[in-house]
């Protein structure tokens, strides 16, 4: 039985099925039982669901301050809020209140910039080292996945600057978020399309700096990396070989980028971004393996 319990909007989505080193939940086993009297005032189910647990991760999407509250009525666990999603103006309103509302015991962000921005604790995004690469035949140069977030229009200029260079795409783009657009697929799905392709594209909101889904694709299955991130190269996994970065790299060097062959990564660092050794680091900080391991100009808030 884990110790450490992560509460997500929804635990099917993304990778978070493969995260057997700890317990998931889905945000509704709380949201639930705060709205049915009969079940939260059930002292006894509720201790024996959440007293055992030392840790309680809160993910920023679909979190409440509310929500806090009510764990804490059963556990002594330390819970944290952990913000994996650029702040947008949505997240600047959801920390100001639960920094008003002063029901977590600490808040961390997965971007180091954002967080000496905002005066927060860091960790890393996280991932599965349980997802396996699966061998399927390459079909496409370039893969693009994104739920569209007003990317869309430089996606398809970007789209003609590939097919200008001889290089194939194929796009999946939704309309929304999460399991209720007519587009989703299960993430299982979507992972064919990388393993069909041979670089992934990621295309960042404006001033967002943190690593995305894509970036830990890409690190995890060896796929190359064409990004807009402007700060990826003081990230301790690139290497030119493996990332080209829009905006600062030559698009007519994207040919001979795509032929070069991909350089491995340190075990250590896929290791340092797998979910059990990012969920120890909410309790055991070491902070020398943040310089060393994830972000070369890291800096903790004192």
């Amino acid at each position: 039985m884990s110790e450490t319990l992560l509460i997500a909007k929804n635990r099917d989505l993304y990778f978070f099925p493969y995260c057997t080193e700890i317990d998931v939940w889905s945000r509704t086993e709380l949201l639930d039982a705060m709205a049915n009297p009969l079940l939260s005032v059930n002292q006894a189910l509720w201790s024996e669901k959440l007293s055992h647990y030392q840790l309680i991760i809160f993910l920023d999407y679909g979190f409440s301050p509310e929500m806090a509250v009510f764990v804490k009525r059963y556990t002594a666990a330390k819970v944290v809020l952990y913000f994996w999603n650029y702040f947008a103006a949505d997240k600047q309103l959801l920390l100001a209140q639960t920094q008003a509302a002063k029901v977590v015991d600490e808040i961390f962000s997965f971007d180091p910039i954002e967080a000496q921005q905002y005066g927060l604790l860091h960790n890393s995004t996280f991932y599965s080292l349980n997802l396996k690469n699966r061998t399927l035949p390459i079909q496409y140069d370039i893969f693009f996945g994104a739920s569209n977030k007003g990317r869309v229009d430089q996606a398809l200029e970007l789209e003609k600057t590939f097919e200008l260079l001889g290089l194939t795409t194929f796009y999946h783009i939704t309309k929304g978020e999460g399991k209720t657009t007519s587009e989703y697929v299960p993430y299982d799905q979507y992972l064919d399309f990388v393993f069909q392709s041979r670089a992934i594209l990621e295309i960042m909101r404006e001033h967002q700096t943190g690593l995305t889904l894509r970036s830990m694709e890409a690190l995890y299955f060896k796929k190359k990396l064409i990004t807009t991130n402007p700060v990826i190269k003081d990230y301790c996994f690139y290497h030119p070989h493996n990332i080209f970065v829009l905006g600062q790299d030559d698009n007519a060097y994207l040919p001979e980028f795509m032929q070069k062959p991909y350089e491995p990564v340190k075990k250590e660092i896929l290791d340092f971004y797998d979910v059990s050794a990012w969920s120890q680091r909410f309790a055991h900080q070491d902070l020398e393996a943040f310089q060393r391991l994830e972000y070369k100009n890291f800096q903790n808030v004192e």
